[in-house]
């Protein structure tokens, strides 16, 4: 039996607008630790974890949608992780991650996620972690997959 523990954390708000067109995210990868700004990451060369070893993602979020609140702009995501075997077996799903709200005096278009997975009590295999962002202005919604290996 698999217990899976998941924990997110959104640290800052990245860039200005910027005229992307499509809610979503880029340059997501497994990292060493929590990136310390925007783009400010030490890459992990491998997605091989052993059992019980925290996973880090990091994403940029583009065109995140806002609504005027006076002088202020609000804006946010829900996030919610699943776990997949190499199958594509849905081992986990539904797994709270955190609802995190904005209110910036800018129109802010990016932010940067550092997602943390910890599985306990997993097997030796592939596994995709999917990360479920939704945009809570707009409802639109995607999956980053992120494929890993956990070894003894």
């Amino acid at each position: 039996m698999m217990r899976t523990i998941v924990v997110a954390f959104l640290l800052v708000l990245g860039s200005a607008v910027n005229g992307y067109a499509e809610f979503g995210a880029e340059n997501v990868q497994v990292v060493f630790s929590k990136a310390t700004g925007f783009g400010m990451y030490q890459v992990r060369p491998d997605n091989v974890y052993k059992a019980g070893e925290p996973i880090i993602i990091y994403g940029e979020l583009k065109d995140l949608s806002y609504r005027e609140n006076g002088r202020k702009f609000e804006f946010g995501v829900d996030i919610i992780g699943a776990v997949e075997d190499d199958s594509g077996n849905i081992l986990a799903d539904g797994i709270p991650m955190g609802t995190i709200e904005f209110n910036s005096f800018h129109m802010n278009k990016e932010v940067y996620l550092n997602v943390t997975f910890n599985l306990s009590g997993v097997q030796s295999g592939k596994y995709t972690l999917v990360t479920r962002i939704k945009d809570i202005v707009s409802g639109k919604s995607f999956d980053a997959k992120t494929p890993i290996e956990i070894k003894p």
